[in-house]
């Protein structure tokens, strides 16, 4: 079975991972994204050229973020902060490289943001 460990103990990325990994389909589930990640990024286009490997990583912890806020409250879901949290404590994006992955995929129509009335 496969294994994931987090890198500190207030992780949240690293601790759905775990679970992920544990569940017994994860390995049609994981086909199944692969298949469509990949078509996705051949539709991005120009984005896909740009953003480097740490805004990748980025796009999907705001993919993350946004599926993981059950409360429907901006607040709680991809917020720069929290973005950044788990850039760092991931150690694979920094501050720059987020700030120009997010306001790249904005100005291409792939992020729009939410803002709290």
């Amino acid at each position: 079975m496969n294994q994931s460990v987090p890198l500190k103990l207030d992780d949240p990325l690293g601790a759905v991972m775990d679970g992920m990994l544990r569940h017994p389909s994860f390995d049609d589930v994981t086909l199944l994204y692969l298949d469509r990640i990949l078509a996705w990024r051949r539709q991005m286009g120009v984005f896909n050229r740009v953003a480097t490997t740490a805004g990748l990583h980025a796009i999907g912890y705001v993919i993350f973020l946004h599926f993981a806020n059950t409360s429907g409250r901006p607040e709680n879901g991809a917020t720069y902060s929290r973005l950044l949290d788990i850039c760092e404590a991931r150690r694979n994006c920094g501050s720059r490289a987020l700030r120009t992955t997010l306001v790249l995929a904005q100005v291409m129509g792939y992020l729009q943001p939410d803002y709290a009335p």
